[in-house]
């Protein structure tokens, strides 16, 4: 088990509170059945990818990973604005929606923000946001652009109300697979990350590349 947090992810601060992965608005509107929390991710050992399963979801996960001041300031305010025009995002697949800059930019601003929250459901061995990035977030309410790729889409699939995978590796030139391995042995940090959500009609996906060396 990873050590609890013990500051605020975004400002350092003390007085953690229960963070919302999800907004309770979005667990309401979908109803998702109990689900199991999946990641997939390179162990460090030889061997390849494993798929690890726990109990719980993101949906139903509050870990203390925020204080007070950014759940209830910034962060709260994320929420707000998505709820008054996401709604049929979720749930009305066919429906053609347009989006304001304003609308766009609050959107790429709230998927940033969950994927980092759910790097740290019980797995932070394999976090890959690095700290500049969380301060970045909270200063500009947006991701960096030149390290983060965002896309969705509309999927109206009938096999999930809420599914989630996250996929954390480093990514670098080996010359060969035992190079490789040698180096995911001996601990190098992960630079990559990918992670997927099924939010009911809503298909996200998140590619984090940080600018992070390593020596071989």
């Amino acid at each position: 088990m990873a050590r609890p947090q013990r500051f605020c992810l975004f400002c350092d601060g003390p007085r953690l509170s229960d963070t919302h992965i999800w907004p309770k608005w979005l667990n309401t509107l979908l109803m998702p059945p109990p689900l199991r929390l999946e990641e997939l991710n390179i162990p460090r050992v030889k061997g390849g990818r494993i798929a690890k399963s726990r109990q719980g979801s993101i949906f139903s996960q509050k870990p203390k990973l925020c204080c007070v001041k950014c759940n209830t300031g910034w962060m709260r305010q994320y929420e707000d604005d998505m709820l008054r025009f996401s709604k049929p995002f979720f749930t009305e697949p066919d429906k053609h929606i347009s989006l304001s800059l304003g609308q766009h930019m609050t959107f790429v601003g709230w998927v940033s923000l969950i994927t980092v929250l759910a790097e740290y459901i019980d797995h932070k061995g394999s976090v890959c946001v690095q700290s500049s990035d969380l301060k970045y977030i909270k200063r500009n309410l947006q991701p960096p652009q030149d390290t983060w790729t965002i896309a969705a889409c509309s999927s109206d699939a009938p096999t999930w109300a809420a599914k989630y995978r996250h996929h954390a590796s480093f990514t670098g030139q080996f010359s060969n697979i035992i190079e490789y391995h040698s180096a995911v042995a001996r601990g190098v940090e992960n630079n990559t990350q990918i992670s997927s959500f099924g939010i009911g009609k809503l298909f996200i996906q998140t590619r984090v590349k940080q600018l992070r060396s390593a020596t071989y």
